[in-house]
C-alpha cells in the first residue's frame, strides 16, 4: 500500500446524457457500484498493510480507513468530468450553484438515500413515492441534463436563466451566435470552470508535495544500511543541496535523442549536468 491518497474523476459524463441518454437513477447506481468496487479494493490493501505492522483492531482499521483514504463524493474525492467540454464538477460546487452559501448539509444531501420533501421543506430517507427521484438526481443530474439538451437545441433563454440564477456573467453577443456545440461548451465552462474545480479537489483532498512525501518515502524505501541513512533523509526532507536522486518517470525517444520525464527527490539538477542512471538491469 503506497500510501497515495486517492481521488476518482468520472469523465465523458456528457456521454450519459446526449449518447447513452441513461436515467439518472441508473447514473446514480452505475456510479455508486463504481466507488463501491474502487474502495473495496483500497480497503483491502490498506488492511493487509496495517495488519503487518502489528495493527490488527478492525475498528480502528476501518476508521482510518474512512477518514484518510475512502472515496467518497461527499468529501471531495471523486471529480465529474467532460473532457469534451473541458469542464468538472464535485458535489460541493454544485451545491454552489444551487445556493450560494451551502452548508456541509447540503452537499452530503446531494449522495446517497436523501430525499426532499418540497410540501415540508425537509429532507426525508424514504422516497415520497415510487417515482421521486434522490438529491443527486433531482438536484444534479436532471438539471445538469437540462442544460446540455437545451445548449445542443440552442435554447438562449434557458441557458441565460441558468446563468443569471448560478450568479454568472451572461453570454455576450458573438458568444449568443455560436453554433450549439460551441454555445454548450461556453455556457458549461461558465457553471463548471474545469481548472478551479480540480484545483479546488488537489487543495481540499491531497497532502501537499513535503507532507506526502515524507510518508511514503518509508514505503518506498527501506534502507538499513548507515552509509544510506543519510540519503534517506535527504529524501525526506527533499533536501536541494543534498546527493542527487531523480525518479524518472517515462522516457520518450525523439530524433533519436532520449527525453526523461522525471520527478527531482534530492538535490538540483543543473544544465549539461552528467548523471548517472540507474536501473533494474543497467547501470
Amino acid at each position: 500500500f503506497a500510501r497515495i491518497k486517492p481521488v476518482l474523476v468520472f469523465t465523458k459524463i456528457d456521454r450519459a446524457i446526449l449518447e447513452l441518454e441513461m436515467s439518472p437513477e441508473s447514473v446514480y447506481q452505475q456510479i455508486e457500484r463504481t466507488i463501491d468496487v474502487i474502495n473495496t479494493i483500497l480497503f483491502t490493501s490498506f488492511s493487509r498493510s496495517v495488519t503487518n505492522n502489528n495493527t490488527s483492531d478492525d475498528t480502528e482499521i476501518l476508521t482510518s480507513f474512512e477518514q484518510h483514504w475512502k472515496i467518497d463524493p461527499v468529501k471531495g474525492n471523486v471529480v465529474f468530468i467532460s473532457a469534451l467540454f473541458n469542464t468538472a464538477f464535485t458535489l460541493d460546487s454544485f451545491a454552489k450553484l444551487l445556493t450560494p452559501n451551502p452548508s456541509t448539509t447540503l452537499t452530503r444531501k446531494l449522495w446517497g438515500d436523501h430525499y426532499f420533501d418540497k410540501a415540508s421543506k425537509k429532507w426525508t430517507k424514504d422516497p415520497l413515492s415510487l417515482t421521486q427521484l434522490r438529491g443527486f438526481c433531482e438536484f444534479v443530474w436532471v438539471p445538469l441534463s437540462r442544460i446540455y439538451k437545451a445548449g445542443f437545441a440552442s435554447d438562449l433563454d434557458t441557458l441565460e436563466k441558468v446563468l443569471k440564477r448560478a450568479g454568472k456573467s451572461c453570454m455576450t453577443e458573438d458568444e449568443r451566435k455560436l453554433e450549439k456545440r460551441s454555445l454548450l461548451k461556453v455556457v458549461l465552462q461558465k457553471l463548471f470552470p474545469l481548472g478551479p474545480n480540480l484545483l479546488e479537489v488537489v487543495v481540499r483532498s491531497l497532502p501537499s508535495p513535503v507532507e506526502a512525501h515524507e510518508r511514503r518515502t518509508s514505503v518506498f524505501f527501506s534502507v538499513d544500511q548507515i552509509e544510506f541513512k543519510q540519503i534517506l533523509t535527504n529524501l525526506k526532507n527533499y533536501d536541494v543541496r543534498g546527493p542527487l536522486i531523480v525518479f524518472i518517470i517515462r522516457v520518450d525517444t525523439i530524433q533519436s535523442r532520449k527525453l526523461c520525464f522525471a520527478r527531482v527527490f534530492s538535490g538540483t539538477v543543473y544544465k549539461g549536468q552528467k548523471v548517472q542512471v540507474f536501473t533494474d538491469r543497467i547501470v
